[in-house]
């Protein structure tokens, strides 16, 4: 009856945000669709994954997404939170559950197809990354070179999302 109770529930904030987002937002009905089968791929994809929410550090990755996109999550929902990046992404491939990453960390994995990416597109955060160096100091080569790489695929991305 729980598991009925929650599909209920979830149907039915649902149907709110979308009636919402028609008469308060305004939105078009192609972009009101569009949410729905987001929303729907992503409740389907979390049950068909284990639906754990795997994270490092603390888990304001998911509640920021989560949020943004207006999907209540009850945090009693699994969470596995891990030791580091490279654990998530090991536990995703070995399907322990989902992750969010930086489309530009998981390149490789998702141009093979060991990962996929449910939405097809890449979402906004306010998490964010920074290379910082020594203040008045030359850096080393191999600083130069991991700055430039860095420099270069965050151009390349900025490229891709216009």
């Amino acid at each position: 009856m729980d598991g009925l109770r929650e599909s209920m529930d979830h149907g039915r904030i649902l149907t709110g945000y979308l009636d919402f987002l028609g008469s308060v937002r305004r939105l078009s009905t192609n972009t009101i669709e569009s949410y729905r089968r987001d929303l729907n791929s992503w409740q389907s994809f979390l049950r068909e994954h284990n639906g754990n929410l795997l994270h490092v550090d603390d888990s304001r990755m998911w509640e920021e997404w989560l949020a943004m996109n207006s999907v209540k999550a009850s945090f009693a929902q699994t969470q596995m939170m891990l030791e580091d990046r490279h654990f998530q992404l090991s536990s995703t491939i070995n399907g322990l559950g989902v992750s969010l990453f930086a489309s530009w960390l998981v390149q490789d994995e998702l141009e093979s197809g060991v990962l996929v990416n449910p939405f097809g597109r890449n979402f906004e955060t306010s998490f964010a990354y920074h290379l910082i160096v020594p203040k008045g100091e030359e850096p080393s080569k191999p600083v130069s070179q991991f700055s430039n790489w860095l420099l270069d695929v965050r151009g390349k991305q900025a490229v891709a999302s216009s």
